[in-house]
């Protein structure tokens, strides 16, 4: 009980500091750069910092008047904080940072503590031949590092997809031995899309205006048909309505450009690998290509057969 009483005390002094810290400037950690390259600043645990804690860089510049203010010139993050809490002089170790935006910053400047959510959203476009995975896109992230402190830049999330066609070609498509589609056959409207996890890092260069993000991705893809969307030439064939699900497996590298501070253009070219994943289909469904046979990009054409998919995300990241 003592323990207890203990940890809950200590949780609501947390809560309390973190609070009024970020209320108030004065509060606020502070310190100088004291190295460049590698980024060394001199606060360490005593100051309560730890991983991919954000702070702005700052530089004191004198206006005509001679008052002096401040200006941004970078967005830094905390590498590796070093334990100081034994330290009582100002011979403390430094710990490392490592920058994420900005101009180039040197001895003299000086940073100051920005907490953040370490949440971030995206949308854009996904291109590719592959339309199940591409088509309009949202995600959502958040930053592993600051939430569990483990390494750097470590951020899990989730992208959805969703793309429709009219008018689309099938082929002839088989149920076993029974005949669902004709080689005439048209689908007036067919949905598909994506539902992808992804766990990724961000690699940040020189200033940290560009960077790398190696990624990979498990999600599902599917794709829809409603029997009266089916346009049937023969009535021989069923008009059934049908629907094809399957895992994806993702791998990527995404390169980003910070467009201002928190918004970043992003490009992540990536190979998906769908297996012919049959299990909870309604009908298993398989394609017979015939010379006619025009792709819509649906996939029909290896819908019983696994493939690799490439694709193309391109889009802004805004962080909050």
């Amino acid at each position: 009980m003592p323990q207890l009483l203990d940890g809950i005390a200590n949780k609501i002094n947390k809560e309390a500091i973190e609070k009024l810290t970020g209320n108030n400037e004065s509060f606020q950690v502070k310190a100088g750069i004291f190295q460049e390259k590698p980024l060394l600043i001199k606060i360490g645990t005593k100051e309560g910092i730890h991983r991919d804690q954000r702070f702005y860089a700052y530089e004191k510049v004198q206006k005509k008047d001679g008052t002096q203010v401040k200006r941004k010139r970078g967005i830094v993050r905390v590498y590796k904080p070093e334990n100081n809490s034994g330290v009582a002089s100002g011979s403390t170790t430094p710990s490392k940072f490592y920058q994420v935006g900005g101009t180039k910053l040197y001895q003299g400047m000086f940073v100051e503590e920005k907490k953040d959510k370490g949440i971030s959203f995206g949308m854009g476009y996904v291109a590719g031949g592959y339309k199940p995975l591409s088509g309009l896109a949202m995600a959502a992230e958040i930053n592993l590092s600051l939430l569990l402190g483990m390494g750097n830049g470590i951020h899990f999330g989730v992208v959805l997809t969703g793309h429709g066609g009219s008018n689309v070609e099938a082929g002839n498509i088989f149920s076993g031995s029974k005949q669902l589609t004709s080689d005439t056959s048209l689908y007036k409207k067919v949905g598909s899309g994506s539902t992808v996890l992804v766990l990724y890092r961000d690699c940040y260069f020189g200033t940290g205006n560009i960077y790398l993000s190696p990624l990979i991705g498990y999600g599902w893809v599917g794709i829809t048909i409603d029997s009266s969307s089916v346009v049937k030439y023969d009535n021989n064939y069923s008009k059934e309505a049908y629907d094809w699900n399957s895992k994806v497996f993702q791998f990527g590298l995404g390169i980003g450009f910070n467009v201002f501070p928190r918004v970043s253009m992003v490009f992540k070219p990536s190979l998906s690998f769908v297996p012919a994943y049959k299990d909870g289909n309604k009908i298993l469904l398989n394609q017979k290509k015939t010379s006619s046979f025009a792709d819509s990009g649906f996939g029909f054409d290896k819908i019983d057969a696994g493939a690799m998919r490439p694709s193309m995300y391109m889009g802004l990241r805004i962080r909050i």
